[in-house]
């Protein structure tokens, strides 16, 4: 091995730990002591695998149930690239419905005295929709950039896709976030306005 290709190969481990270590510190603290051991093994996994392309902290807030978690998890197993086996996200399932039962209820977000568009950037954001869409280069990349959604989308299909994704696209990977009527309304005014 000459030098050229020993420092190009120093350089490569180096990125490859640096940019191991600012993921893993990216995981939330989660106290997994009661949990079942399916559970456990797949907060591991999760931690191990799921980091690799999500920033840990967005899917443990993310306002998921069971089904929502189902659809996630499976649709991204079968993505090119996750490597995660049929039991792993088996694992990884347990975990989150698990680690999501143990939280708190989600609440409507509160946008009274917002005007419409305001009341629907605050929706996007604290409903978790950054941590898988884009606008304007911020947000996460496994759903659709939404930057210029509102060119290619009227209110009619973003009212129908937000209250049941499954519903207009049985294959899609977009959770059912329960969003209520008072959060759908402001949220495609919002996104109708993105041209």
């Amino acid at each position: 091995m000459n030098k050229h290709t020993f420092l190009i190969t120093i350089l490569i481990i180096c990125l490859f730990i640096s940019i191991n270590s600012d993921a893993q510190s990216d995981i939330p603290s989660v106290d997994i002591t009661n949990y079942p051991q399916e559970a456990k093994e797949g907060y591991k996994i999760f931690s191990q695998k799921c980091i690799k392309c999500h920033s840990a902290a967005k899917p443990l807030n993310a306002p998921y149930s069971g089904e929502a978690w189902k659809t996630t998890v499976y649709r991204m197993m079968r993505k090119e690239g996750s490597f995660v086996t049929q039991k792993e996200a088996d694992k990884i399932y347990a975990f989150l419905v698990q680690y999501s039962s143990s939280r708190k209820p989600v609440q409507a977000v509160e946008t009274k005295g917002l005007s419409p568009i305001d009341a629907g950037k605050k929706v996007y954001q604290q409903r978790g929709c950054a941590a898988c869409h884009i606008i304007s280069g911020l947000g996460g990349k496994v759903g659709p950039d939404l930057t210029a959604i509102g060119k290619t989308r009227n209110t009619e299909f973003l009212y129908k896709w937000l209250k049941n994704p499954q519903a207009v696209k049985p294959a899609t990977i977009m959770p059912n976030l329960n969003l209520t009527d008072k959060e759908i309304k402001p949220l495609v005014e919002y996104l109708t306005n993105l041209k």
